[in-house]
């Protein structure tokens, strides 16, 4: 597959089904970070990534795509610059874990003037690079200053039961209106 057809083909999958690209965009990132997962040879020196599509509209649906991704970055950079893609791959990243949001973070950022992005941010530019580089670990004071400053905002969600009988979260003793947690009693 050369250069423009990648990017033609996730330009296409991406105006069909978000759900599907945003899934190849966060398996990409891992086989960058050299976690191919399930693939396998399918001859003349080419291997598969195979991964199964979400959604109950595709139920026990596969879609394969070569190896080969030399254009991926390039794509992946001039996509990033559209806010609207770029808050879906944030959000795509976050929920796959807080390593894959920072990496995602990071690459967001690079699509920006870092001098401009720092002064919005309300931080220094060497402080900047620091919590955006790999080893970085920013405050959420500091992660809230860079998401703004980049048109995004931190939002939280109360999560899905995924059994009736869970128990509630750990805010159940929490008064209306009050921001103190009173033990329960037994």
């Amino acid at each position: 597959m050369d250069a423009g057809g990648f990017a033609g083909w996730m330009d296409r999958l991406e105006d069909q089904d978000e759900a599907t690209d945003d899934a190849i965009v966060a398996r990409l990132e891992r086989v960058e970070d050299g976690n191919f997962g399930d693939c396998g040879p399918v001859g003349g020196g080419v291997s598969e990534l195979r991964f199964i599509k979400t959604g109950p509209e595709n139920a026990g649906g596969n879609t394969t795509m070569t190896k080969k991704t030399t254009s991926y970055k390039d794509w992946l950079s001039s996509k990033l610059s559209d806010p609207k893609r770029a808050s879906r791959y944030l959000s795509t990243a976050l929920e796959d874990s807080p390593g894959a949001f920072l990496k995602a973070l990071r690459k967001v950022s690079d699509s920006c003037d870092k001098k401009r992005l720092a002064e919005n941010a309300g931080v220094s530019r060497e402080s900047l690079y620091r919590m955006m580089s790999e080893t970085g670990n920013p405050t959420l004071g500091s992660l809230d200053g860079i998401l703004r400053a980049l048109g995004f905002k931190l939002k939280v969600e109360a999560a899905e039961r995924h059994r009736k009988t869970a128990s509630e979260p750990a805010l159940r003793g929490m008064d209306a209106g009050s921001d103190t947690v009173r033990p329960r009693r037994a």
